[in-house]
């Protein structure tokens, strides 16, 4: 009789863990994808161009805008 109900404990542990780590899983890819596109465009205004435009922010407490592009391969150099 104990086996049967320290088996029963350790299932039903072992699938309410499964369940929410599947659960947090999902819910985290979902805020991830929400809010890297607001991400990327704020990395990117601090280093002074728009993605959208493809713009120099001279200024980014006046938000002037010049005509010059600066297009790099990554939003993160120190890490190269």
């Amino acid at each position: 009789m104990f086996y049967y109900l320290l088996i029963g404990i350790l299932t039903g542990i072992f699938i309410g863990y499964n369940l929410g780590f599947k659960t947090g899983k999902a819910r985290g890819i979902k805020m991830g994808l929400s809010s890297a596109p607001l991400f990327f465009l704020e990395k990117s205004l601090e280093r002074g161009y728009c993605v959208v435009c493809s713009k120099l922010v001279s200024d980014l407490s006046t938000l002037s805008i010049s005509e010059e592009p600066k297009h790099e391969t990554s939003l993160y150099p120190e890490d190269e």
